[in-house]
């Protein structure tokens, strides 16, 4: 949890320095990158069960969201608003509910996630093609809520 901790103010400074300064961007996202890759391997190393894994899995999952989220915010603040607004709440609905789904309904729903593709188009600032990546990535995640089946 330490490293996902880490990746997330990476991911918050990120944010923050979008529009401010790129190089300083660049560097925070591919380090908040990083560290949630290695943060994801280390938790399978050491095998957590339970609470502990489940807990674990939240933070992971919702610090990512939440960087790309801000990241969106900042993009929609400073880009295109128009643009950017549906696609920020779209985002919110779909991972909420993924969130949702495997937390409280305690089921196992892995959707796609192009997140990381987006980042790489807002690393060379290609701002609407990664907005178009989060587009495409949500309609897919769509057709999936609508044709997934829970264990029973």
């Amino acid at each position: 949890n330490s490293l996902t901790l880490f990746s997330f103010l990476m991911g918050i400074l990120a944010a923050v320095t979008l529009f401010e300064n790129h190089t300083y961007f660049t560097i925070f996202i591919i380090l908040s990158v990083i560290l949630d890759i290695f943060d994801g391997s280390i938790a399978e190393l050491e095998n957590k069960t339970g609470r502990k894994k489940q807990i674990g899995w939240l933070f992971d999952r919702g610090s990512d969201r939440m960087v790309l989220i801000l990241v969106l915010a900042g993009i929609f603040l400073h880009y295109d608003p128009i643009l950017t607004a549906p696609i920020l709440g779209l985002y919110i609905l779909i991972k909420g509910w993924v969130i949702y789904e495997n937390t409280v309904l305690k089921n196992e729903f892995e959707p796609i996630y192009m997140d990381r593709i987006a980042l790489i188009c807002f690393i060379f600032e290609k701002y609407e093609w990664g907005l178009y990546v989060i587009l495409l990535s949500l309609l897919i995640n769509i057709f999936e809520i609508l044709l997934w089946k829970p264990k029973s």
